[in-house]
């Protein structure tokens, strides 16, 4: 009996406290907040601007709010409802914690202290007296409530806006007292770099009664100190580098229930005037131009238009960081209406007008090339899978070109274009935009893209101009293949390859060799040769004009301004 009766008080022992610990649970659950139970208070002003403080605080501001909030809640006065008046504002939330759950009370306050109530987690609601709310309005959680509390902004050039680096601020309360805003949440320590594209302009929402602007270069000469209303228009006749400092004070003024002072500290650029150039005004169907912008820190808000619109549109490449210039190829292509077209380039607050005239080619169309093959080439080359393949690779890789400009001068002249020129060993097949029947069948009639040369057997293709092989393969229609990309969306096809001599990776100057001459893909019966076709982005274009060999006086080679020395077109303002 005994053995029994030890056993049962040890169960005893073990049990009570597990009874007592579920006990003091349930009653801490259903029991209000105290000043013991309380271990971190969480305050939402009406902006969602957060404060938490636990009990570890070393502020004083746990207690502080603790302590307050309690009284606040013990003093109000129960009332049947919220007024209509404040059931569409947003309250303050204030959550107060404990071990076991969390108390989210609801208040809805004004800069009135009469008329301030309370909504408590149980659903039932309060008029909170109006000594304690006046305490609670002249603490700086309660800046949502007033108007001078908020903090100026200051915009850069119309798009950026700066966060000061020091901030003091202060607003007036009910009781026109000045109380310190909190700025933590918009001073910063990062440096600020900027990149815009208009004229320099610094704007307050709230304008200062005094504004210091400070404007060094990288030297450290300061090109401006002087007051913001005296800054005037800031010209440059090149892209600077500077770093900006503002000093801006709002001074105290019974008409306003706000002052304060804020420092301010950028990097940027003094942009000059940006401007747009090309080469040539007068383009035919099928060709490209280039065309260059200057004084652009940001090709990538450029903006284009064409009217009539003519469906490509240029992409900008920088010249490289020391350069002021950045270019575009312009391709037109070769089913675009001959006629009077104008394109407008803009950046920032620069708007210039280009204007361009598109002429025929001036190919005979009823001259077609009829192209003889094989049955077993023609089914392989001419089919829609064969073309899809293809043209899965242009899109491929026409979508990401190299940004970097490889090419440089003319490009390799296969053919002779004028007199005293020595000869390739190359000789003219068919050209661009001329009409193809291949074996007679008119539903396989196409306009090419390619130029296709004839050469001896065993005779090496030279690359057009330097560049980074991208594509070396085999394709249904094109056979052995060699894609070299000369930068800023330029690009040569090299097909009908019987060998091919370079990998992808590969970096070729003009006229290094890229393969060997073959009769693969669509080429024609009996015959060794190259097919070569050149893209500006995903539309095929002639090549003919940059086709000079060194010894011509031609043009040869893309005219650029600012970077080869030809005539250049003054820009149409």
């Amino acid at each position: 009996m005994k053995k029994y009766l030890g056993i049962i008080i040890i169960v005893i022992l073990l049990v009570l406290p597990t009874v007592f610990a579920v006990k003091n649970y349930f009653d801490e659950r259903n029991a209000p907040p105290t000043d013991k139970s309380v271990i971190a208070i969480t305050v939402v002003d009406s902006n969602g601007k957060t404060y938490k403080f636990d009990k570890n605080d070393t502020t004083g501001e746990f207690l502080k709010l603790l302590t307050y909030f309690l009284q606040t809640n013990e003093s109000a006065t129960a009332i049947s409802a919220l007024p209509e008046t404040v059931t569409d504002t947003t309250p303050f939330k204030v959550i107060l914690h404990t071990a076991v759950k969390d108390d989210s009370y609801k208040y809805y306050l004004s800069s009135n202290a009469a008329l301030c109530y309370m909504l408590h987690p149980d659903g039932s609601v309060y008029k909170l007296t109006e000594d304690t709310v006046k305490d609670f309005l002249r603490m700086k959680y309660t800046e949502s409530l007033y108007s001078g509390a908020v903090r100026p902004v200051l915009k850069y050039a119309e798009e950026y806006e700066v966060a000061p680096f020091e901030s003091c601020w202060e607003y007036r309360t009910n009781n026109s007292e000045f109380v310190t805003a909190d700025t933590s949440s918009v001073v910063t320590s990062a440096v600020q770099n900027f990149n815009a594209m208009g004229s320099f302009s610094l704007e307050f929402d709230i304008v200062p009664d005094r504004c210091h602007v400070t404007i060094t270069n990288t030297a450290g000469e300061k090109l401006y100190d002087t007051e913001l209303s005296e800054l005037g228009t800031i010209s440059v006749e090149e892209c600077t580098d500077v770093k900006v400092e503002v000093t801006a004070s709002w001074l105290e003024d019974s008409s306003r229930d706000y002052k304060g002072e804020n420092k301010y500290s950028f990097n940027t650029t003094l942009n000059a005037p940006a401007a747009f150039f090309s080469v040539k005004t007068e383009l035919k169907q099928g060709d490209f131009v280039a065309l260059t912008a200057k004084n652009v820190t940001d090709t990538s808000k450029i903006t284009f238009k064409c009217e009539p619109e003519i469906k490509t549109t240029p992409v900008f490449y920088s010249d490289g960081e020391t350069s002021v210039y950045s270019h575009a190829l312009f391709a037109v292509p070769l089913d675009t209406a001959p006629g009077d077209y104008v394109l407008t380039l803009s950046y920032g607050n620069v708007t210039q007008v280009l204007p361009l005239k598109v002429v025929a080619r001036g190919t005979n169309q009823d001259d077609v090339k009829t192209i003889t093959v094989s049955n077993e080439v023609q089914s392989s080359t001419c089919s829609d899978a064969a073309i899809k393949e293809y043209s899965d690779l242009v899109k491929s890789l026409t979508s990401n070109p190299s940004s970097t400009r490889l090419f440089d001068g003319s490009f390799y002249c296969y053919k002779p274009s004028g007199a005293n020129v020595p000869k390739t060993p190359f000789s003219y097949s068919y050209g661009y935009s001329k009409p193809l029947i291949v074996n007679g069948v008119d539903s396989t009639k196409e306009t090419s893209t390619r130029v296709c040369y004839m050469a001896g057997e065993g005779t090496k293709v030279p690359a057009m101009n330097n560049g980074k092989v991208v594509y070396v393969g085999n394709l249904a229609r094109t056979g052995n293949i060699v894609v070299v990309d000369h930068g800023i969306g330029l690009m040569t096809w090299y097909y009908g390859l019987s060998e091919v001599s370079v990998s992808v990776g590969s970096e070729v100057k003009k006229g290094d060799s890229i393969g060997v001459v073959g009769q693969t893909g669509l080429m024609e019966k009996n015959m060794y040769g190259v097919n070569i076709a050149m893209t500006v982005g995903d539309t095929f274009v002639s090549y003919y004009p940059l086709c000079t060999a060194e010894e011509d006086d031609g043009d040869g080679g893309i005219l650029m301004h600012g970077v080869l020395e030809a005539p250049m077109a003054d820009p149409a303002v």
